[in-house]
């Protein structure tokens, strides 16, 4: 492959870079080399030589264009793969197939008997003798095999239902496609006679539906009918989002196939494409709540943008003087997530129950089976490639505990000591805008509440119970709630009652409306309110410097839970104020009666927030925050090519100049670059002892690495 010179088809196009990431590649650079050179690779010999031009003459656009070509090729290799092990149709395919022809026939016979009055007996006679010559000679072709006769009648069948013939018709196919046609033709022959072609066409159609016949005529069960049918039977709005997002997926993998195609090659083939998702597919679209209008980018282009960028970075890191562990653990932190094994079996659990619900109402065949979790399992295993730098990335979510630092962070933050406007949240100034954004993290921190539940409040639903100030949760049917368990009331701790949220509530002007945060309404919809202001919170989190993939705003409502399980608070309790099924408790009744027990329980959980009144604003503010306040220090370590401690570093919170680094005293170092000189080198028990001796009473950071995490726990052990 050589550079070439510019002035092709992707000239003028350019990679855009990814600060902190791989590169993100135009859909020039993949879409090019991926539909034109790899269709064409798939479709040559093996023993042919190529010969290709990128088309530029700047090194960088090369390098993307290459990455682009080795996708194309690895595309192209499994294509040749698969049509290779493709050899003959597999049998739901020829049902499907025969059904289709079969379908067609009875639809053309049924009209035909309606007209029967318009024609004579004369004509009605040819028809017949027609009809039985056209059996014996089918009969006569099934004894040589020859296909001839049905061919045409097949392939139109098959094009109908998505499914490819080879050119030569399968021997399956075509003795059981002859066989059809002669029973097709023998029932016409007594049609025409005179008999029903309802009564006569039921042991027919039961060979390849369970479905009457009037229904079977109508048309095969697609894809999209099956799935709308779920849909609108669907009693839970909280499952809705997830079968629509489900439904675009196999749509587009799939294809709108008839129901009974579903056979267990075509799911493995797409949930091995839908496994290759990127974890954040379909949020590039450019949609906001300023425009509505997006580019529409495929599932697939989504792949293959994101294979063309990891097949960069790989090679890139590739290419590093470092160890094959660091190699690793720069890609374990820059390559492109893909979709978890959880939310793939989701999306399994939502086609199955599809397929269950076009059983029922549709009538579809028995046999029809979704693969299960182990097979989901193992298409994941056989993505795997042979390479040492090999690593499917994946993030799934697992919230974790606020640590008392970030809190007292978000408690300080200009949020709530003070923002320049409301534009510029993040930004310390004099104002203090009490509005969602303000209320809705405390509501979460201090009363358990989920983001969806904050947004829906509504004034009305301040109520006393038990002589306890609560709020409704759920009680409206307009409200949207996770179960049934989350309709409760929770008392308001004393901490916002000190906050003067009561008084915020009681005096909003009656032209503020029912609910409490219409601006954070505004941002949502009716079937998902909280979406958008749960954005709109993580994007100022990440202006803040509060950004956490597993810390995030909803794992607040964790960080309560663990500080009352801290107070030894039982178990009912916790999950009665969040929400959580609790046995054969009914929450909304046992909070309303046992309101002033669980204020107790919220009031045990204490974040140390100090209210103190502010005359400037006129209300109680926060003036700080008891928790955190220790000294922080980050420590990074770099493994050698044998995965041992090579070099270890230690930095203060925020500052790029090391406080301490050393060389660890040893067998290390191989296939490292020389070591630098003016770094010491000490045993693990001293590293240790001067690790332990700078960080002190503070709090230190060990990298995300467990095998350098285990390295640096280890040495200050020995200590």
């Amino acid at each position: 492959m050589t550079q070439g010179a510019p002035g092709g088809p992707d000239s003028r196009r350019r990679a855009r870079p990814r600060t902190g990431g791989p590169y993100l590649l135009r859909r020039g650079a993949t879409w090019y080399f991926r539909k034109r050179v790899g269709t064409a690779l798939a479709g040559r010999c093996s023993r042919s030589f190529f010969c290709f031009s990128l088309r530029t003459h700047l090194l960088f656009d090369a390098t993307i264009r290459a990455a682009a070509l080795l996708v194309a090729f690895s595309d192209a290799e499994e294509q040749v793969m698969r049509d290779l092990d493709r050899i003959e149709l597999s049998p739901a395919e020829i049902d499907t197939i025969l059904a289709e022809a079969l379908r067609r026939e009875l639809g053309r016979i049924i009209e035909r008997q309606e007209t029967a009055q318009t024609r004579s007996d004369a004509e009605i006679d040819a028809r017949i003798a027609a009809l039985e010559a056209e059996v014996t000679a089918l009969r006569r072709a099934a004894r040589r095999n020859d296909f001839a006769p049905v061919d045409p009648w097949c392939r139109q069948a098959a094009t109908s239902v998505g499914v490819a013939l080879p050119e030569e018709m399968p021997v399956a196919l075509g003795r059981k496609a002859l066989h059809l046609k002669a029973d097709i033709a023998t029932l016409e022959t007594r049609v025409e006679d005179g008999e029903d072609a309802l009564r006569l066409a039921q042991p027919l159609v039961a060979t390849v539906s369970a479905a009457p016949v009037d229904q079977f005529v109508a048309r095969p069960v697609l894809l999209s009918e099956a799935f709308d049918k779920a849909i609108a039977l669907q009693t839970k709005p909280s499952m809705l989002p997830g079968m629509r997002a489900a439904r675009a997926l196999f749509l587009e993998f799939l294809g709108d196939i008839p129901v009974t195609l579903l056979t267990k090659d075509r799911q493995k083939a797409a949930f091995a494409r839908i496994a290759r998702l990127p974890i954040h597919h379909g949020r590039r679209h450019g949609k906001n709540r300023y425009r509505s209008e997006g580019t529409v980018i495929g599932k697939e282009e989504e792949i293959e943008r994101a294979d063309a960028a990891d097949e960069l970075l790989t090679e890139e890191v590739r290419a590093m003087a470092i160890s094959v562990y660091e190699k690793r653990h720069l890609l374990a932190h820059e390559l492109t997530p893909r979709m978890t094994p959880r939310t793939l079996e989701k999306h399994r659990d939502v086609l199955n129950r599809v397929v269950r619900v076009a059983r029922e109402e549709f009538g579809i065949a028995d046999e029809l089976r979704i693969i299960g979790y182990r097979e989901l399992q193992g298409l994941i295993e056989a993505d795997r490639k042979d390479d040492e730098l090999y690593i499917r990335v994946m993030r799934p979510k697992d919230r974790a505990v606020w640590t008392p630092d970030r809190i007292s962070q978000l408690l300080t933050s200009p949020i709530y000591a003070g923002c320049a406007s409301t534009y510029w949240r993040w930004r310390p100034g004099k104002m203090i805008i009490r509005d969602a954004t303000y209320w809705v993290p405390l509501l979460i921190l201090t009363m358990g509440l989920r983001v969806a539940e904050a947004v829906q409040l509504k004034r009305s639903k301040l109520v006393r119970h038990d002589g306890v100030l609560c709020m409704g949760i759920g009680e409206d049917l307009d409200q949207r709630v996770k179960n049934d368990p989350s309709r409760r009331y929770v008392p308001i701790p004393q901490i916002l009652l000190d906050l003067g949220f009561v008084e915020w509530i009681r005096a909003l002007p009656p032209s503020h409306g029912s609910f409490l945060f219409p601006e954070a309404l505004d941002r949502g919809s009716v079937e998902d309110p909280a979406g958008a202001f749960g954005s709109h919170l993580r994007h100022l989190f990440a202006r803040l410097d509060l950004a956490d993939f597993n810390e995030d705003l909803y794992a607040l409502r964790k960080t309560l839970s663990t500080a009352m399980n801290d107070q030894l608070i039982g178990d009912g309790f916790r999950q009665a104020i969040l929400g959580h099924k609790n046995g054969t408790i009914i929450n909304r009744h046992y909070t309303a009666q046992k309101a002033a027990l669980l204020k107790d329980c919220l009031e045990r959980a204490d974040f140390g927030i100090e209210v103190a009144f502010s005359h400037r604003h006129g209300f109680p503010v926060i003036a700080g925050c008891a928790l955190g306040g220790a000294e922080r220090y980050v420590a990074d370590l770099i493994l050698d090519e044998a995965g041992e401690a090579h070099t270890i570093t230690i930095f203060a919170h925020g500052s790029t100049v090391p406080c301490f680094e050393c060389r660890v005293l040893g067998d290390g170092a191989a296939g490292l670059a020389p070591d630098d000189p003016s770094i010491a080198a000490l045993p693990p028990i001293e590293i240790g002892r001067r690790i332990n001796r700078i960080v002190g009473d503070g709090v230190l950071q060990t990298p995300d690495n467990p095998r350098k995490r285990q390295f640096v726990e280890h040495f200050r052990a020995l200590a």
